[in-house]
């Protein structure tokens, strides 16, 4: 009997076709290939149904890509990309890909776009996108944020005769980045210096998970130098330093796709140098040390050199 045409196969067995052709594409590479699969959520514990998955492992971690197929004929609608964003929120999938035999509607993309679902249409998937699937398309920059939640409170050594009821303690200025102490070498030194000093000594973020959630910490610094806050009346010894923080390590996902490319080629057709790629990419959340990543590599080729540098401090 002769094989009936693609184009007049079922749409589930259309997908059956992909699965065996993504298989087929990444054999070899260290990837895992399960259709269908079954993944726990993050949220409910509860077994949730991929109607594929790829796995494969990136340093210390897996990379999970999802799979997920439409088989009705229709034009895709948004109802379906909401539900696979939350999905792929509840599975922790890196990525998920959503495949249909027709077009998505103009809601559906938009859909796709916020929840960072990839449309596919069935037909026009070939070997090479396959590839670029188990591939990152982000990085995420981690930072240290640190913010007050109440007002400080700085206990000092009043000197004989002092009265502060008619004066305000420092010298008339505000915030964690007025330079209200002096060290005893006469540098001055403002209350996020000291805060960061803390930081590097007691390691005080080390105990802070990696959540990308704010966490409380009051914290009580007894300077072990002489540490003198300026008021008007004069420089007074520091005995205590009282703070409530909301310490977080946020996450900032930086797509591959939004950086910078820049091709190099010789003017000269025959001079010997190849082209070279480079691509920037840089975080821009933090408001201390920003970080920017370049790609420096030759068209077809499977290496590269890989650079981060810092950014200046945001003013």
């Amino acid at each position: 009997m002769p094989r009936p045409d693609r184009n007049e196969l079922p749409s589930w067995r259309e997908f059956e076709l992909l699965v065996a052709r993504i298989e087929q594409t990444l054999a070899g590479s260290g990837v895992s290939v399960t259709s269908p699969d079954r993944i726990p959520s993050r949220i409910t514990r509860r077994m949730r149904e991929v109607d594929a998955s790829i796995r494969v492992r990136a340093g210390s971690s897996d990379i999970l890509v999802t799979i997920e197929c439409r088989k009705r004929r229709a034009t895709q609608d948004v109802t379906w990309i909401e539900q696979l964003g939350c999905k792929r929120q509840a599975i922790g999938a890196s990525r998920t890909i959503a495949v249909a035999s027709t077009a998505f509607s103009k809601g559906a993309i938009l859909a796709a776009s916020h929840y960072d679902i990839d449309l596919r249409v069935l037909s026009d998937i070939t070997d090479e996108e396959v590839q670029s699937w188990i591939l990152p398309h982000s990085v995420v920059h981690v930072y240290k944020s640190c913010d007050l939640i109440e007002q400080p409170e700085i206990v000092f050594y009043e000197a004989k005769d002092d009265n502060f009821n008619s004066h305000l303690p420092t010298a008339g200025t505000e915030g964690v980045d007025s330079a209200i102490f002096e060290a005893t070498d006469g540098v001055t030194l403002t209350l996020n210096d000291l805060w960061l000093r803390a930081d590097d000594q007691l390691k005080i973020f080390d105990a802070v998970p990696k959540d990308d959630k704010a966490h409380v910490c009051r914290l009580s610094l007894r300077p072990s130098d002489s540490l003198h806050l300026c008021t008007r009346l004069g420089p007074r010894r520091v005995h205590e330093i009282k703070m409530a923080l909301s310490l977080r390590w946020k996450h900032e996902q930086i797509l591959l796709s939004d950086a910078k490319v820049v091709v190099y080629r010789p003017a000269d057709p025959n001079d010997p140098m190849r082209p070279q790629v480079r691509a920037e990419f840089e975080s821009k959340e933090a408001s201390n040390v920003n970080l920017r990543f370049g790609m420096l590599f030759e068209p077809d080729s499977t290496t590269g050199t890989f650079s981060i540098e810092t950014l200046p401090p945001k003013k």
